[in-house]
């Protein structure tokens, strides 16, 4: 079962994709139930198993021995500005994206109203009908593309 929301329900003369609802509290208890079978665990379990192993080899060892000590703090006060900075630039980057998303869809349901326009004065109205019922499958066939439902790649 997917733990991403589903659009709202539009009308159906509106082709719109509809608007995605908010998170709630529920939704943080299904993210944690589902945790242990997320396809993005799956593929970083080993390097999580990696880093696990190795920071518990250098913590018997440091049990042991005493000779591991921390870094300086000006040393990781650097380290997590370059990390905070990455995630910054991280979250623009895909911010970007769904802006950039976000328009080609919006150009397209309006390269859609206007071949609508322009089809009316020439077909015939048997033709129109048949074409508006090709085009208004579109907005629901892109909006679960888009959602990563059936048929998305």
């Amino acid at each position: 079962r997917s733990v991403l929301r589903r659009s709202v329900a539009v009308p159906e003369s509106d082709g719109t994709l509809g608007v995605p609802e908010r998170y709630s509290s529920e939704d943080w208890s299904e993210h944690i139930r589902n945790f242990p079978f997320s396809v993005i665990l799956k593929r970083i379990r080993s390097h999580l198993a990696f880093n696990a192993l190795f920071a518990l080899c250098i913590h018997v060892f440091n049990f042991f021995t005493g000779l591991v000590r921390p870094p300086p703090l000006a040393l990781l006060s650097a380290c997590s500005t370059a990390l905070g900075l990455l995630l910054v630039f991280r979250t623009t980057a895909a911010y970007e994206r769904w802006c950039a998303g976000y328009r080609c869809v919006r150009e397209t349901k309006q390269h859609l109203q206007q071949l609508r326009r322009l089809a009316r004065l020439w077909m015939s109205e048997e033709d129109l009908e048949w074409m508006d019922g090709q085009l208004a499958t579109f907005p629901a066939y892109l909006g679960t593309f888009l959602g990563g439902g059936v048929g998305a790649r």
